[in-house]
């Protein structure tokens, strides 16, 4: 045989075909090495799946991405999207959003530099220096100056516009240093001004030319351009004048870390139950400051929402009106009712105990005492005990009976009063469960319910009440001097407890111009202490702020609130979209 008869041409060798080789292997296989291999196939795969995840996982994170919408489910009815005039819920919320102030809440209860690039505060405490931060833009694209925060404080001080808070700046004087630096200049020391400096900020070329008369009806307080991390894309008018949804749209411009969630949209509700309905039945993702009634009707379905729950500044208290109901002028009387209240379990029946129970004028605080472990019944015992040493004695009636002498006339005073609350019904189940505790201690006591308008007209303003029910708000300033000092007694001031006593009100004088925390602490101590011990009035508790909000909005992280639109300082900070990096790179 030679070369050539051994030489056959490449194109003509039979090709192996894998895949009809691999087939054919199988084919040859038993129904039972099938299976096996079909598992071991299987389970190769699953494995291999396995391990490229946790490779993925071991040098990457999941972090936020820019994209999304989210929707609110609010109450109100917008009319005010402005700084100045803001007053509903949903007005609040929108300017937070849309507008930015010079400083912003952190976490920890303190204020941080929003818009500011410094503060600076003279040595006398009159005189504040804000430089503001270099790039600040509105939403036209226009620089934010020193002339823009003149110009909003100006109209907030105009008395014919009538602003909500104008009281927080009266006496105040402002001036610009230049461009970027702008000063304010208190007619005396007060440490809590600062918290006036989270104002949103107005832009003047827009608004100049809008003169009082006509400043609550500028088109621009429906269509707003401020500097925040949303701008206003659109809104739509259920009737004419009437906005029932606001679409807003993330301000790429925005000085501090840019909004994560691209679309935030508010729809407007005639009533918080179909708020409610909205986010049960998903046509809404969040829905804020829920009430502790419609929380018990829905609380199964709203439950299966993400609850986010901070602490309001409020605390409902009752207040003694001793020149009103003598009976309360002996100590011993103030000191059973007090000791007679347990908390915890009022805060349990009235709010499922969504809240914090306190014991002092600061909000949420609670001091231990010698009744704190006490339960219900040791209390009611104490209380009647505390009662029967000075000289207090049951009469036929069960209620407490005593001799006493005032301004040398001698008199059976009896334990019996009245409580008077507004015609809410958070604050008629606190009445109810109170009168059934001191009915027990062997007290007569009345309720009488007003409507919000006639409970400060015909009851506070003029001090006509036995035992006052109500609410007050003490802001992160922690600024008691309105509710304790005695110059608050009478008519518009907030000392609802008529309460007198030189030590606190020296303290309260002192905590508005000291900036130490440890001198705070201390003064504030000092005014626990002498209020516990004259019981002018009963802390009860604060309430929980209830918010609801759908598991695919992450990053929703809410301290202690001073109001409910406070929530939304950090908005820019939610996301619904992730994505994977690595975690050199987070």
């Amino acid at each position: 045989m030679n070369d050539e008869q051994l030489s056959v041409p490449v194109s003509e060798v039979p090709k192996k075909n894998f895949k009809e080789k691999i087939i054919k292997a199988i084919k040859a296989l038993s129904v039972f090495e099938k299976v096996a291999f079909g598992i071991a196939v299987f389970v190769m795969l699953i494995t291999g799946y396995k391990l490229i995840n946790y490779g993925i996982g071991t040098i990457s994170v999941e972090v936020p991405a820019t994209g999304g919408i989210i929707i609110e489910a609010s109450t109100d009815f917008s009319r005010f999207v402005n700084p100045v005039l803001a007053r509903s819920d949903v007005d609040k919320d929108l300017v937070t959003l849309i507008y930015s102030g010079l400083l912003k809440p952190s976490t920890g209860n303190v204020l941080v530099n929003n818009l500011a690039d410094s503060i600076t505060k003279s040595d006398n405490g009159l005189t504040y220096t804000v430089k503001i931060k270099d790039g600040v833009t509105f939403h036209d694209n226009s620089p934010l100056t020193a002339d823009d925060v003149i110009f909003t404080v100006q109209k907030i001080k105009d008395p014919s516009i009538k602003s909500p808070i104008a009281g927080n700046w009266v006496g105040v004087e402002v001036k610009k240093v230049d461009d970027k630096t702008v000063q304010f200049v208190l007619p005396q020391p007060y440490e809590p001004f600062v918290q006036n400096l989270t104002l949103g900020i107005l832009p003047a070329h827009l608004w100049a030319s809008t003169t009082p008369e006509t400043f609550d009806i500028n088109p621009l307080n429906r269509k707003p351009i401020g500097s925040g991390p949303y701008k206003v894309s659109s809104f739509k008018e259920s009737e004419p004048g009437v906005v029932s949804q606001y679409s807003l749209t993330a301000f790429n411009k925005y000085i501090l870390e840019k909004p994560y969630v691209t679309t935030h949209i508010f729809d407007m509700y005639k009533d918080e139950e179909s708020a409610i309905k909205a986010v049960i039945g998903g046509r809404a993702d969040i829905v804020a400051g829920v009430s502790i009634d419609s929380y018990r009707a829905e609380k199964n379905a709203l439950n299966k929402n993400n609850m986010v729950i901070p602490l309001l500044p409020r605390t409902f208290s009752l207040f003694f009106n001793q020149s009103n109901a003598p009976v309360l002028l002996n100590s011993e009387v103030r000191s059973a009712l007090e000791q007679s209240i347990d908390r915890v379990d009022l805060l349990s029946v009235v709010r499922d105990g969504l809240g914090k129970t306190t014991n002092t004028p600061i909000p949420g605080m609670m001091t231990t005492t010698s009744t704190t472990t006490l339960s219900k019944d040791e209390r009611i015992t104490l209380a009647q005990k505390t009662l029967t040493d000075k000289g207090w004695k049951k009469g036929d009636d069960g209620i407490f009976q005593k001799q006493t002498t005032l301004n040398k006339k001698t008199t059976n005073a009896r334990l019996s009063f009245s409580i008077s609350t507004s015609n809410s019904s958070e604050l008629k189940a606190i009445a109810q469960y109170v009168v059934d505790v001191w009915k027990n201690v062997g007290a007569d006591v009345t309720i009488q319910i007003y409507e919000s308008s006639d409970l400060s007209d015909k009851v506070i303003h003029p001090r006509k009440y036995d035992v006052l029910l109500f609410g007050q708000v003490v802001g992160r300033d922690l600024d008691l001097y309105p509710f304790w000092h005695s110059s608050q007694q009478k008519d518009m001031g907030l000392n609802l407890a008529l309460y007198a006593n030189k030590k606190v009100d020296a303290a309260l004088e002192k905590l508005r111009v000291v900036s130490s925390s440890t001198d705070q602490q201390s003064l504030i101590t000092t005014i626990n202490r002498e209020i516990q011990k004259d019981v002018p009035a009963i802390f009860l508790y604060s309430p929980d702020y209830l918010l609801f909000a759908s598991h695919s909005i992450r990053g929703i992280s809410i301290d202690a609130i001073d109001s409910g639109s406070e929530r939304l300082y950090y908005a820019n900070l939610w996301h619904t979209d992730t994505r994977r990096t690595l975690k050199a790179f987070k």
